[in-house]
């Protein structure tokens, strides 16, 4: 009598195949995508309340109000690329072609556009991805 061939992995090309993540990375993942998510809703919210901020600047200072202006414009910009590079640093990252420290550089360099829950968050987020990303 012939013998039953085992059915491999290779002969059932559309079964789902499942990873397991640890949770370090969930968690790392979790708080840089936080911090992607702050960089959009405060260039969002920034952009929606800036008559409101111009009338409370105009009361306090009015010489401010035309370097507030170009301002206006041009941080919530900034702050919109840097949700997209860093998306796309975390992106790499969990693909294994960027290293932890990346995250680590982006988020210092978020420092500097007054963003500092997302500075935080992205330090939390490189420090957690050290372990496992080496």
């Amino acid at each position: 009598m012939p013998k039953h061939k085992k059915t491999t992995k290779t002969q059932n090309p559309f079964k789902s195949q499942t990873k397991k993540y640890p949770k370090r990375d969930i968690f790392a993942l979790i708080l840089a995508l936080a911090a992607v998510c702050f960089f959009i809703l405060n260039a969002i919210y920034f952009l929606t309340e800036k008559d409101f901020l111009l009338s409370m600047l105009e009361q306090q200072s009015p010489d401010l109000i035309p370097a507030f202006q170009s301002l206006s414009i041009i941080l919530p910009i900034i702050w919109i690329i840097f949700a997209v590079l860093m998306s796309l640093i975390i992106y790499k990252i969990e693909k294994k072609q960027y290293r932890w420290y990346s995250l680590l550089v982006f988020s210092i360099i978020s420092l500097f556009t007054f963003r500092i829950e997302c500075f935080i968050l992205g330090l939390i987020a490189s420090l957690l991805y050290i372990k496992n990303h080496k």
